[in-house]
């Protein structure tokens, strides 16, 4: 998502995907314009504070479908909200990125991230 976003936001700013993992949470993380890592991804509940320490130095553009109910919450003015269109795509050039770089990960020992805890209820 950070990559399709490059093309719209400034290249200056931060870019902050956001995905709905409903309730006021969201799945997110913060990549400088080069698509470096400034802040792990992570399940965050969103409230006027949550990105003020960026905020307060550098323009952010905030997207992805978790952004639609962080607009009317995160109000300073250096904070952008930007519609974007991303497509599996931007994996594939990512991944070739890093195999022309020499980074693999041995898929035996890979394995998926999660990111919150998953609770189920049972059936009485």
């Amino acid at each position: 998502m950070a990559l399709a976003a490059r093309e719209q936001a400034p290249s200056d700013g931060l870019l902050c995907p956001m995905i709905d993992a409903r309730r006021m949470e969201v799945f997110t993380a913060v990549y400088e314009n080069d698509l470096e890592e400034v802040m792990p991804t992570v399940a965050m509940v969103v409230d006027g504070n949550s990105f003020s320490t960026y905020l307060a130095s550098r323009q952010m553009s905030f997207f992805g479908g978790g952004s639609y109910k962080c607009k009317p919450i995160i109000s300073a003015p250096s904070a952008a909200f930007i519609e974007i269109n991303y497509h599996a795509g931007y994996l594939g050039i990512l991944s070739f990125l890093r195999y022309l770089q020499g980074e693999f990960t041995a898929l035996a020992y890979s394995e998926p991230a999660y990111t919150k805890e998953f609770y189920t209820h049972t059936r009485k």
